[in-house]
């Protein structure tokens, strides 16, 4: 199971992976580099978001792999 700050739940029954899209968007004049992290991933599970940083408006991808063990 993994849940959002929002209280989303997803259950991924029998998947081993899942992903979520991550849209960043940029306000007119911001021109900083956003840097994304995932922290406190459940214990034998593999947290990844690509691309790690974006500098324009931009979609990562969150891949959470291992969900099978859980």
């Amino acid at each position: 199971m993994v849940s959002t700050t929002n209280a989303n739940v997803l259950t991924c029954p029998e998947l081993q992976t899942a992903t979520f899209n991550i849209d960043v968007t940029f306000d007119e004049g911001f021109d900083d580099t956003v840097v994304l992290t995932f922290d406190a991933a459940p214990e034998g599970t593999t947290a990844t978001i690509v691309p790690s940083s974006v500098t324009e408006t931009a979609t990562a991808v969150l891949t959470i792999e291992g969900i099978d063990a859980l």
